[in-house]
């Protein structure tokens, strides 16, 4: 009668190839992940930068517009708008003791 035995090394091969195969399963979840969370970090820099951008022209336009009011040029019409008058001779506070 013939006894046959089965490989013995053969259960370290196939534990060895379920250990590849799970890092490569490892690997590509890890690889997925980065590659959303690049995708993700793009996204809102794009979204600062844009934001950014528009911030910059709404300051832009209102320093636009304060120098426009301060502009000595049209103290005149800023005058007529507050309805200030301008006197011929003004009279100013006048201290008569020291301080």
């Amino acid at each position: 009668m013939t006894i046959i035995e089965p490989n013995k090394n053969k259960f370290k091969i196939n534990t060895l190839k379920a250990f590849i195969i799970g890092l490569i399963l490892i690997e590509a979840a890890l690889g997925i992940f980065s590659y959303n969370k690049n995708v993700e970090s793009e996204y809102w820099f794009t979204q600062t930068a844009q934001a950014n951008e528009t911030l910059r022209i709404k300051n832009a336009d209102l320093k636009n517009q304060l120098y426009a009011l301060t502009d000595f040029q049209n103290a005149g019409d800023i005058a007529i708008k507050l309805g200030l008058i301008k006197e011929g001779r003004p009279e100013y506070l006048a201290s008569s003791g020291g301080l």
